[in-house]
């Protein structure tokens, strides 16, 4: 018998490992590095540029993706050793279609290591996995081609109707064949 899809939102704390990094729902004491994250120029600029969150703001924000989050999200920090190096996760999570939309960013500062890859495998097999996704969608700015490469190695394929951003999906088929091939 196939063991039921796990519910959204997980847990604070909750960790799922993953290679060199361990991704974990943040505390509240989290949001001092994620306001740095999305104020960086050079780590947002390939989305649209440098968020800018007051402390309220920053409540507000961590109150509609964390706690009490919501069904349709899921955001982990990325860390390794113990100290948070960017962030992942999705968000439009539909139940009855198991789709999602992927959202993946390492500080610039942190580039280099492995880190998108790892927290890659590690959000790709929880969704795939206990959650029952079945496709996984990013829209990838065009000159993000560090972005798309990283997609791409772990067996995103580009959907070529989609021409005004680099739009790169996942499915379970894929996920799981690429799996037996590893």
């Amino acid at each position: 018998m196939e063991e039921k899809p796990v519910k959204l939102p997980l847990m604070v704390g909750h960790t799922l490992g993953a290679g060199s990094v361990h991704l974990i729902i943040p505390q509240p004491s989290g949001l001092e590095f994620i306001r740095r994250l999305l104020a960086d120029p050079e780590t947002m600029a390939p989305v649209g540029g440098p968020v800018h969150l007051s402390p309220e703001g920053a409540k507000d924000w961590y109150r509609r993706w964390v706690d009490p989050g919501n069904q349709d999200r899921i955001y982990l920090l990325v860390l390794s050793e113990n100290r948070p190096v960017g962030e992942i996760g999705f968000r439009g999570f539909e139940p009855d279609s198991r789709t999602g939309s992927l959202n993946v960013k390492i500080a610039a500062w942190e580039r280099g290591q492995g880190y998108g890859k790892d927290a890659l495998d590690g959000l790709l097999s929880f969704f795939f996995g206990p959650l029952h996704g079945l496709k996984l969608i990013d829209d990838v700015a065009l000159e993000n081609t560090g972005g798309q490469a990283l997609l791409l190695n772990a067996g995103f394929k580009q959907n070529p109707e989609i021409t005004d951003v680099c739009q790169l999906e996942l499915t379970k088929e894929q996920y799981e064949a690429r799996q037996t091939h590893l």
